[in-house]
């Protein structure tokens, strides 16, 4: 599980018959924050009861991001499309597959 980002938080035995003992209930976060957690020993059943807590809290960034932006000037986007215009396009308008149509435009 660890491989996929998910920490055990209960590592004692959950499970218990007869003499053998196993961690069969396991309690799995995706955050390797310190919690509380252990196992409560009943009376009832083969499997102990889990205590969990996890506090929710998170860190709020209180620094703004700052906005990124490109300013595209009126005369530029006009010669731009103007420059575009003068390009015959048909040959690139008949290829139907991406890649070959990518290599034609270069």
């Amino acid at each position: 599980m660890k491989t996929y980002g998910f920490y055990q938080k209960i590592h004692e035995p959950t499970y218990r018959i007869n003499e053998c003992r196993s961690t069969i209930d396991n309690i799995f976060v995706n955050n390797n924050t310190p919690v509380q957690g252990r196992v409560v020993p009943t009376t009832l059943s083969s499997h102990d009861a889990k205590y969990f807590r996890l506090s929710a809290v998170q860190k709020r960034c209180t620094a703004q991001k700052p906005v990124k932006r490109r300013i595209y000037f009126q005369s530029k986007m006009s010669a731009f499309r103007a420059k575009m215009e003068t390009v015959d396009w048909t040959e690139l308008y008949q290829v139907f597959d991406p890649n070959l149509a990518y290599n034609r435009f270069l």
